[in-house]
């Protein structure tokens, strides 16, 4: 694996990239540089000999040659992202790191230096904005502030971390979970170590599609893959019936057949729907999880839960369907929106509270980490979601006991998020609302106290999740509880907690006491 600095000109990419090299003992490879060795000329003489059509050409086969390398750090100059077979190139090599700063601090850098494209300050800035769309799609983005030592520390940080593999052992079913920093670029011989190449339909949406899907798909076919796009608007409400309609007429034209597998490139609303796909086409095909989001690698991606939604509630038609394999990079989580990482944290919160009391112990601690995206705070607890869910899944596959307490926080999550029709919270944001009543209802009934219930409360606030409801109905609330599919012998069943890594079912909770606990809570 390589790790390559890209950054318009002044963010320091030589300095970190020599630094970086030095702490990893791996080689550095600065292009302008090795260009200008081959080349006997420099930079600013290329340019004014040749022009920059020329040096880009030069600059092109030197990124080509150097990506295929091993264990080198890579200085890219500031222009090179303008090629997509650059970046293709060095994302399949190996991570790949923006060096962002402001244009105003890089031009005070630059300013009175002999760089060609240095000279004016408004050629400057248009060569800044021109480039900005390409570097904010490189996966790993670390400042450029400070000094150049401490820079390299806080890539260090992001990316070390030792991968983990998972196994869920079901019975002739087993397949890992892959944990593993930049698993993207590899996703095409991780998949033929588990399934024979061949056709595959790549299911994500158009913001994934345009970060990963031009890696995922080289990645694939040089795999020996024919890998068939499709791609399905991003959000919860595209999570329908109408959807699954166009992924069935999408899998029809390409011709995809019983052992080709569908591959969900996205998070919890893309594993689901094409999961659902995956189930019901030709009766079940092949089906690999590459999840995006935090919430989607620590809990949907796993178990083999698939579904849409109906308008009347939230997962109501859908099936059990195992993945073959779950392929997990952690490096995605950086360029996840703060919102959807902090969403996801909701879940992770939710296995300590009825699972593990050591892992939320653990979470109270390392929160600044994980909020950080460092890399040796995320793998650890991520793997530990997927050890816990794989554990509960092992016991009770179909939900027709144990792993019902998976739900803990869902039965009013579901109900906040149909309420307002899956377009005011993310669904970890409805689930940290539905843990606070689900822990305020136990507090209630004497199973919970008081200083576990503040400690749920307060790691929830500090990971900048909702405690409270506002504006919303408790009446049409407790309505919509009651068309959830938990709904059992017309009785709503609660997962409450007992103590810190304990819960069960309740489906004896007084519908006056869930009603109490909505109003303290803010509903109206």
């Amino acid at each position: 694996m390589n790790v390559t600095l890209m950054g318009f000109m002044g963010s320091g990419k030589t300095t970190v990239g020599r630094i970086l090299a030095s702490r990893l003992d791996w080689d550095f490879i600065d292009t302008d540089h090795l260009i200008e060795a081959r080349m006997g000329r420099t930079v600013p003489e290329l340019f004014s000999e040749r022009g920059e059509g020329a040096f880009r050409e030069l600059e092109a086969a030197v990124i080509q040659e150097v990506s295929r390398g091993d264990r080198q750090v890579i200085a890219t100059g500031g222009g090179a992202v303008m090629d997509p077979a650059n970046r293709l190139a060095l994302r399949l090599g190996g991570i790949v790191v923006h060096l962002k700063a402001s244009p105003e601090v890089l031009w005070k850098r630059v300013s009175g230096s002999d760089r060609p494209l240095a000279q004016d300050p408004l050629a400057f800035r248009e060569r800044f904005q021109e480039r900005l769309s390409h570097y904010q799609q490189i996966p790993l983005q670390i400042a450029s502030s400070g000094s150049a030592s401490r820079v390299a520390e806080r890539i260090l940080e992001a990316i070390r971390a030792e991968p983990r593999r998972i196994s869920v052992p079901l019975a002739g079913r087993e397949y890992p979970i892959i944990l593993e920093p930049n698993a993207i670029a590899q996703l095409g011989s991780l998949m033929a170590d588990h399934l024979e190449p061949g056709r595959c339909l790549l299911v994500t949406n158009p913001h994934l599609e345009a970060r990963y899907g031009e890696v995922a798909r080289a990645s694939l076919a040089a795999a020996g893959w024919d890998p068939h796009m499709a791609v399905i608007p991003a959000g919860e409400r595209f999570k329908r019936m109408q959807s699954a309609m166009q992924l069935y007429d999408r899998a029809i034209d390409v011709r995809l057949e019983r052992q080709n597998p569908v591959v969900a490139l996205g998070g919890g609303v893309i594993g689901d729907l094409a999961g659902f796909v995956a189930a019901t086409f030709n009766r079940g095909v092949p089906f690999v999880q590459v999840p995006t989001s935090l919430l989607a690698q620590i809990d949907s991606s796993v178990g083999g839960k698939v579904a849409v939604n109906h308008p009347r509630g939230k997962n109501l038609i859908g099936a059990f369907h195992q993945p073959k394999l779950v392929i997990a990079d952690p490096l995605m989580l950086h360029t996840l929106p703060r919102r959807e990482l902090v969403a996801g944290l909701a879940e992770m919160i939710k296995y300590g509270i009825i699972l593990d009391a050591p892992f939320f112990e653990r979470l109270e601690d390392e929160l600044p980490g994980l909020l950080e995206r460092r890399l040796d705070a995320l793998i650890p607890a991520i793997a530990r979601c997927c050890e816990l869910k794989a554990q509960v899944v092992l016991e009770d596959e179909r939900e027709s006991g144990l792993r019902a307490i998976l739900n803990f926080g869902h039965t009013l999550g579901h109900a906040v998020e149909a309420e307002t029709k899956y377009q005011s919270y993310l669904h970890g944001e409805a689930v940290a609302l539905g843990m606070v009543a689900a822990g305020a209802i136990a507090r209630e009934l004497g199973f919970f106290s008081d200083i576990e219930q503040t400690r749920l409360t307060s790691l929830l606030h500090r990971a900048g999740l909702p405690t409270t409801l506002g504006a919303l109905s408790a009446e049409r609330l407790v309505a919509a509880m009651g068309h959830d599919k938990k709904v059992q012998s017309g009785r709503l069943r609660w997962v409450l907690p007992g103590a810190l890594g304990q819960a069960r079912l309740h489906s004896d909770v007084p519908t006056p006491l869930v009603s109490k606990i909505l109003h303290s809570l803010g509903a109206l």
